[in-house]
């Protein structure tokens, strides 16, 4: 009685396994190759506003803004001594951003989910 009782369980648990509700295409969304490219990663704005600068440091021309939510593509880093400690900054296409301001995503799918938890 044991053995059919376990043997029924065995049937139930794992025969779903085997049932087949008809073939599904995955479909892959190929429209931005970057999207999950390994060596590419994302900034996301954390800051309400942040100003871009031509180069790296806070003493250079600022050249536009962003805002909290939006994504760039990180092209470059470079660290500058600040005190006793350092400071990451990250070059965009639009210009350099500290990294005080932002956060860095491995791919843009991530760091289009972090965006939307500002929207």
């Amino acid at each position: 009685m044991r053995r059919a009782f376990i043997f029924l369980c065995a049937v139930f648990l794992f025969g779903g396994c085997f049932l087949r509700s008809g073939d599904r295409e995955i479909v892959f969304d190929n429209s931005d190759p970057l999207a999950l490219a390994p060596d590419v990663t994302w900034a996301v704005v954390e800051e309400p506003y942040v100003a871009f600068h031509k180069t790296a440091g806070w003493d250079a021309t600022v050249t536009g803004q962003c805002r909290r939510g939006e994504i760039y593509r990180i092209i470059g880093v470079r660290t500058l001594p600040s005190g006793d400690t350092a400071e990451k900054w990250y070059c965009l296409s639009q210009g350099w951003l500290p990294g005080t301001a932002i956060a860095v995503c491995q791919n843009k799918l991530s760091a289009q989910s972090l965006s939307e938890t500002f929207k």
